[in-house]
């Protein structure tokens, strides 16, 4: 059961109810226990089942006339549990079924709730379904929860009938149906039959009333007829007063007897309909009985349904466990087997451990050689640019070299060329010698010859000085150009042997660089081809596969 107060369901439900559009007026529970409002609600969510034939058979403005209330409200439970049986295939176990008594008579909200939580069923399982499941999602959170929690309790206590059950009790449910109607139909005739004999009891009552009341009257108009008049004249006013009025009784009297006649009919119908419900009543008891009964037995067919199906499946486990301990043995055989493959696999592991932390060691060394034969490349490099540039260097130094032996070429050609003039200047002198010295002695008186003399005289003293410094000058270049020439082509050799070595020197470490390399790649090539060549399904083989490969 729901674990929420019964009046607080109620009131959510009512709530929930209320956003339906219905001819008739309703604006609290009170007006839900007739029955009318709950069946336009029905036929609005479905009018196919809950048709206008159905419908006509509520009874509209029933008043305080509880009986008819009843009905209406009997009807109404009677076609919500056939259109979950009928229409849905579906039976409620554990559910409380509403008492419609309580209901018509003291308001029951508990009961009415009941009812309401049965409709509500109804809208979740209906064609338009997905309407009515939005419409309850716009109401207010907490009438909303309650709402949720009540489909869940319906939902837990829905169960499907089942299609052999359903067709054993199809003939028994058309029967109850069938007697249902008939009982309906009867207890609603009766109840009409109630209300005339109490609207004719009524009516004699007020009869029987005025009768005393005309007997008074008359009793008191005998009294003062006897006083004033005699009513033996028939002529009189009085007599002619006494006649009409005994015609009054006499018709009265004739109504009351035929209303009582009619009264006693009516009582007479009255039983004989009290006991067709009687007896029909305890038809249904008795049809009640076997349908508690067929339920009863549908729940054991149910239950041993389940229980064979248990049993079938537990055979079937035990079939499948005997087959499987029939392949215990092969297992046990390929588990040995997988035993010995993974002691292999695990050594051949070990062993491509070694050889990766073998490659791993290998690969740090041809690190090692990379980084060495990068910084003897660039060395290498380093040594080129120098030899060219000192070749380069040596180059000019050996175009200056050249100019400067070729300057010194043509200023030895010079200096011969100033000597020979020496000599010849030098011959001459002395050949010319004596004749001066004789022309001196002979023309010494005159001024004109002596002045000539004095002048060639200087002007041969400053050859030779001229030669003589042009000599000293020369042989001071020749000196200089010598000996920077020397120190010079004396550097410029050395470096160059320098740069040969070491250019020899580096071009044999490439060498022994690319061996190694050389080496490292085979050894590299090697392993990858022992791994390929083993077992390439195996994880750990592939795990070192890929290591090796990104340590590569």
């Amino acid at each position: 059961s729901l674990n929420m107060d019964d009046s607080k369901l109620c009131d959510s439900l009512v709530t929930w109810a209320l956003t339906f559009d219905v001819k008739i007026q309703h604006n609290n529970y009170l007006d839900f226990i007739d029955g009318v409002v709950m069946s336009q609600i029905l036929h609005l969510l479905d009018p196919e089942y809950f048709n206008t034939e159905w419908l006509a058979r509520i009874k509209h403005d029933v008043g305080d006339n509880y009986r008819l209330k009843t009905n209406n409200l009997r009807k109404v439970l009677n076609q919500m549990m056939s259109y979950f049986r009928d229409g849905l295939g579906n039976v409620f176990v554990g559910f409380e079924i509403p008492d419609v008594s309580a209901i018509s008579e003291m308001s029951d909200k508990n009961q009415l709730g009941r009812m309401l939580q049965l409709m509500l069923g109804v809208a979740v399982n209906c064609p338009t379904k997905q309407n009515r499941i939005e419409q309850i999602m716009q109401l207010d959170e907490n009438v909303q929860h309650v709402v949720m929690t009540a489909i869940q309790e319906l939902m837990s206590h829905n169960q499907p009938c089942s299609e052999d059950d359903s067709a054993n009790s199809d003939e028994m449910t058309q029967q109850i149906k069938l007697i249902e109607t008939k009982l309906n139909d009867a207890i609603a005739e009766k109840d009409e039959m109630a209300q005339r004999c109490h609207e004719l009891d009524m009516q004699v009552a007020m009869l029987h009333e005025e009768k005393a009341n005309i007997q008074q009257e008359n009793l008191q108009l005998h009294e003062r007829l006897n006083e004033t008049e005699n009513l033996d004249d028939p002529s009189s006013p009085a007599a002619i007063r006494h006649s009409q009025m005994m015609g009054q009784i006499e018709a009265l009297q004739e109504e009351t007897y035929r209303l009582e006649s009619g009264r006693d009919d009516f009582k007479l119908r009255c039983e004989v309909l009290e006991q067709e419900i009687a007896d029909s009543q305890s038809k249904v008891e008795e049809l009640s009985t076997l349908a508690e009964e067929s339920r009863l037995l549908k729940d054991e067919i149910d239950y041993l349904r389940s229980a064979s199906d248990k049993a079938t499946k537990l055979e079937s486990t035990i079939e499948n466990y005997k087959t499987k301990l029939e392949e215990l043995g092969d297992l046990r055989s390929q588990v040995k087997i997988l035993e010995d493959k993974n002691t292999s696999y695990m050594e051949q592991t070990l062993s491509l451990e070694e050889e990766l932390k073998k490659a791993n060691m290998t690969r740090t060394q041809l690190e090692a050689h990379k980084r060495q034969v990068i910084d003897l490349h660039n060395k290498l490099t380093e040594e080129t640019r120098r030899a060219d540039k000192a070749e380069f260097e040596s180059k000019s130094r050996n175009e200056k070299l050249k100019n400067l032996e070729s300057e010194k070429q043509r200023l030895l050609a010079e200096r011969d060329s100033l000597r020979e003039t020496n000599d010849e200047l030098q011959l001459t002198a002395h050949q010319r010698a004596p004749g001066f010295m004789s022309e001196q002695l002979l023309g010494e008186g005159d001024p004109m010859n002596l002045e000539a003399k004095y002048v060639q005289r200087i002007v041969v003293l400053t050859l030779k000085e001229r030669m003589i410094r042009l000599q000293h000058e020369n042989k001071m270049l020749k000196l200089k150009q010598s000996d920077a020439g020397e120190e010079k082509i004396n550097s410029l050799s050395t470096d160059l042997e320098l740069a040969n070595q070491r250019i020899n020197e580096l071009e044999t470490e490439n060498r022994v660089s690319n061996m190694k390399i050389l080496e490292l790649g085979d050894q590299v090539r090697n392993l990858r081809s022992e791994l390929d060549n083993k077992d390439a399904d195996s994880d750990d083989n592939l795990a070192l596969r890929q290591k090796l490969s990104e340590h590569l």
